[in-house]
């Protein structure tokens, strides 16, 4: 459980530093062309987060069914 809550907290992070980047660059830039960048950027580090957790908890819950069986 302290897992999935530690990745929904950086999931959470990853979005409000989302919103704070949009906003900064609508501020700077009229024609919004960095919203795509930000945007997959912040995509690759939700997806990241998703894969690390996965990798550290899920194989781990995988595995000891592995042997279970």
């Amino acid at each position: 459980m302290d897992g999935f809550l530690a990745l929904a907290g950086q999931l959470f992070l990853i979005l409000c530093i989302q919103s704070v980047l949009e906003a900064m660059a609508a501020a700077k830039w009229q024609n919004n062309f960095m919203q795509k960048p930000i945007e997959l950027g912040c995509y690759l580090a939700s997806l990241a987060a998703v894969l690390r957790f996965m990798q550290s908890y899920l194989f781990g819950i995988l595995r000891s069914f592995a042997h279970f069986f």
